[in-house]
């Protein structure tokens, strides 16, 4: 008698109600879900990704933005006073800098965050890197 007393305390005799559509709303995105502060408004699935191939004309943006990145970043470092070698080092870190930063920019967003991106921005530093190294 008293196990089934316990029982009844610790275990409800109904099911909980369901959570309110404004929670299941914040907690996951699905298609269909309303916003819980836009009530008319569905919210958006998530995009199907795109092809993200290595050679496309993104990539080649990546790559020539990183290189001009990279390239003015090292004037303006010999401009302020810096030496030849810290110049470089602190040129190809703003440049990568911005790189990683659009990609969280685009992954916070929505948009589509790629490694390959990175990759492209990485080479494009190291192209200015290089082009740097001979300049004195």
């Amino acid at each position: 008698m008293a196990a089934t007393r316990v029982a009844r305390l610790a275990w409800p005799a109904r099911p909980p109600a369901p959570a309110p559509r404004a929670v299941v709303a914040l907690s996951g995105r699905a298609a269909g879900l309303r916003s819980p502060l836009l009530a008319d408004t569905p919210v958006s699935p998530p995009r199907p990704r795109a092809s993200d191939r290595w050679l496309a004309e993104d990539k080649l943006k990546h790559f020539f933005m990183s290189f001009a990145l990279g390239s003015i970043g090292y004037g303006a470092a010999r401009a302020v006073g810096l030496r030849h070698g810290p110049a470089i080092a602190a040129a190809s870190g703003a440049a990568i800098a911005a790189g990683i930063a659009k990609e969280v920019h685009d992954r916070v967003s929505g948009g589509d965050a790629s490694l390959r991106d990175l990759t492209w921005d990485a080479l494009g530093v190291a192209a200015a890197a290089g082009v740097s190294a001979e300049t004195r």
